[in-house]
């Protein structure tokens, strides 16, 4: 809770991001006033709380047709949809290579690596602007409990070290 009272929760500033997003959907709400509203709702809740999610995380808020914002999102949904998948390949790597990909474990790959790519651009840009007297979201706090732990430096996150654990699941 100290953490997230630091990056504004609970302020008037942190406030503002969230009323931002609120206006959105109201928006949204009076452009369907006349209109039924079916499960579609959950498409623009989830675009709005991911939104706030990613202002707190990655320090951004993004446009909601944003390709990054979209390409994270849709990595997390499939990474998170094929959970079940995961975890059988963690038991049965061998089952990756079934021809015609029956498990989707090439597909979690994908997502998950499309993820990876996208979390460390914002990683990478963090790196590079941190500083210790501004922690600005929970990248920035993150990397400075890696610096007091002596496990970070500018070369970290760098697409050039090992790769991640589910590829290396996967041997690939």
């Amino acid at each position: 809770m100290s953490l997230l009272r630091k990056f504004g929760f609970g302020k008037k500033s942190f406030e503002e991001n969230i009323m931002k997003e609120v206006d959105i959907i109201i928006n949204i709400f009076k452009q369907k006033a006349e209109k039924p509203i079916r499960a579609i709702t959950s498409d623009f809740m989830t675009l709005s709380i991911a939104n706030i999610m990613c202002d707190v995380t990655l320090g951004k808020q993004f446009d909601w047709n944003d390709q990054d914002f979209l390409t994270i999102l849709n990595s997390i949904h499939g990474v998170a949809s094929n959970v079940n998948t995961i975890g059988i390949l963690t038991v049965f790597p061998f089952l990756a290579k079934v021809p015609g990909d029956p498990f989707r474990g090439q597909e979690s790959l994908t997502h998950s690596l499309n993820l990876e790519k996208s979390l460390t651009k914002y990683i990478q840009e963090h790196l590079q602007t941190y500083d210790e007297t501004h922690i600005r979201d929970f990248i920035d706090a993150y990397i400075r409990e890696m610096k007091r732990e002596g496990k970070v430096d500018k070369n970290d996150f760098d697409g050039n070290s090992e790769k991640s654990d589910f590829t290396n699941l996967l041997n690939i």
